[in-house]
């Protein structure tokens, strides 16, 4: 069998259906289409690789791979890669390498593979043989899957993929899958946190990306106890956020975009912040919530974590989310009186979304999408301004139905992202939210989804700018600087359209609602 036959076996008995990037000169070793259950997506920029394909697995709820060629190849998939790492995507990402007696600093596009992609991977390798190559795929599972899931690299040089190995049979190929231990509750801790609850006057749970796989248990505990939930951007659809005890998303935007002084009401008068599933890098941090001094803050989650180094943590319990949850709800509480007024932020919300304005108005927009879409319709957003207001204002109903990047707030995220998401979940529909600034980064890839059918709707919020830094400019100092922050204008309906795509421009909500109909057709 050749080195080439042996990677596409080991990709697909790993659980592999997608790959996505671009080939170089390995192409004289490599065919994908020889691999028929497995498909190559060409992509026309790594990063949309690294990108589509992290959010290909989160949506799938399981491995895929991004491949490139050798040198630049590897720097522009490395920022896709990076975007698996903080947001804890389980993603092979495959980066070719020179001749093994070719490895020196003088010869063309050679890099230190593995040091580049070593910070931004939970394991990064260059194998010597193909007999290491196989090992080394029969160890992924654990990287990927165990603790914080995240993505792997693998560098190989292109002269093991050209050999034949006549003793490697289909067996030697086989990879187990991965079976993460039992986690088992923490009773000491968690009767301090029931302790804790029961004296209580008005305690929140504020969940984050991971507890989307608990979402029932946490739903369950959150309705017999009466107490009411927030999430961060990552977190969102832990609950339906049309459900009374949600809060919705909770970010330090509130003052900006809800309403000014509503962030301090609300969480001055929490004395217990449950965060479960939380994860720092989640951008929910505590100057959102530290309004009472008299907090008490507790932690659960199956993942540890030294969130304590960055905030004073009363109580980290690192056990399994339902299983904690689920002894706490047999546990007989007299229901906590809700003392926030929920109520008040959807006021307040929908205040926004009705104002008279002149202008299109961004809260309204995200409000009728919302209501054209089903519970399991997709929404991704890029990265930019719209993305904190698209967090507030579009409520989501089913978990890892959302998608954004959260851990690095990567810009150029949403096309790529949704991608992958339509490459997964062909029987709902995708919307992709985004700014022009976002997504004039990646646009090249809309003749990606016209070569592939990728039936996304893309909604491009245009101000010719840099929206969110304009806003910081202000905010530090009273005024803009145009030069490092607005670009001459493109009319990106007619560059929809050269890439094969529909394209319209719209002026007012009425536009909007009649193009948007057409466009879920």
């Amino acid at each position: 069998m050749k080195g080439n036959k042996i990677l596409l076996k080991l990709l697909k008995n790993i659980g592999v259906n997608y790959v996505t990037g671009i080939v170089g000169r390995e192409g004289e070793t490599i065919l994908f289409d020889d691999e028929r259950e497995m498909e190559f997506i060409l992509v026309r920029h790594e990063q949309t690789s690294g990108i589509a394909s992290e959010v290909c697995a989160r949506k799938g709820n399981g491995v895929q791979a991004c491949f490139s060629t050798i040198g630049p190849g590897i720097t522009n998939m490395a920022t896709g890669v990076a975007s698996a790492y903080k947001d804890g995507a389980p993603l092979i990402a495959i980066g070719m390498q020179v001749e093994r007696d070719c490895r020196k600093e003088i010869v063309h596009q050679y890099l230190d593979n593995v040091s580049i992609m070593k910070p931004i991977t939970k394991y990064s390798v260059e194998p010597n043989t193909i007999y290491e190559l196989i090992s080394e795929f029969k160890q992924f599972p654990k990287y990927l899957f165990s603790g914080k899931q995240g993505p792997v690299f693998i560098s190989i040089c292109i002269d093991l993929l050209k050999e034949e190995y006549k003793d490697i049979t289909e067996e030697d190929l086989y990879i187990d899958d991965y079976a993460e231990k039992e986690k088992s509750i923490d009773m000491k801790k968690t009767e301090e946190l029931y302790k804790m609850i029961k004296e209580s006057k008005q305690p929140i749970i504020l969940a984050g990306k991971e507890a989307l796989k608990s979402a029932e248990a946490i739903e369950k505990f959150a309705y017999d106890y009466n107490i009411p939930i927030g999430t961060s951007l990552a977190g969102k659809g832990v609950i339906s956020e049309e459900k009374d005890l949600s809060i919705g998303a909770v970010t330090k935007y509130w003052d900006k975009f809800v309403e000014k002084g509503l962030l301090k009401e609300i969480f001055e008068k929490i004395d217990l912040i449950i965060l479960v599933g939380f994860d720092y890098s989640e951008d929910l941090t505590p100057s959102v919530w530290n309004f009472n001094k008299n907090q008490k803050i507790c932690r659960i989650g199956s993942i540890s974590s030294n969130e304590e180094e960055l905030f004073n943590i009363d109580i980290n319990i690192t056990a399994d989310i339902s299983k904690t949850l689920e002894y706490l709800e047999n546990k007989k509480i007299e229901k906590k009186e809700v003392r926030i007024d929920i109520n008040k932020i959807r006021e307040a919300k929908n205040k926004n979304i009705n104002k008279k304005d002149k202008t299109i108005n961004t809260f309204k927009i995200l409000s009728e999408i919302r209501k054209k879409l089903s519970p399991n319709d997709n929404l991704i957003s890029d990265v930019g301004l719209h993305k904190h207001i698209t967090g507030l204002y579009y409520n989501v109903l089913k978990p890892n139905t959302f998608f954004s990047s959260n851990g690095l707030a990567t810009m150029g995220f949403g096309l790529p992202a949704g991608i992958g998401v339509s490459l997964v979940d062909k029987e709902h529909k995708s919307v992709v939210v985004c700014g022009d600034g976002s997504f004039h980064s990646v646009s090249q890839d809309l003749a990606t989804c016209n070569k592939y059918n990728i039936p996304l709707i893309i909604v491009l919020f245009k101000d010719n700018a840099y929206g969110l830094i304009r806003y910081y400019q202000y905010k530090g100092n009273h005024k803009f600087e145009d030069s490092s922050t607005c670009f001459s204008s493109v009319d990106f309906a007619m560059l929809a359209r050269a890439n094969g795509c529909d394209g319209y421009t719209v002026n007012t909500i009425e536009e909007f609602i009649d193009v948007f109909e057409k466009a879920l057709k």
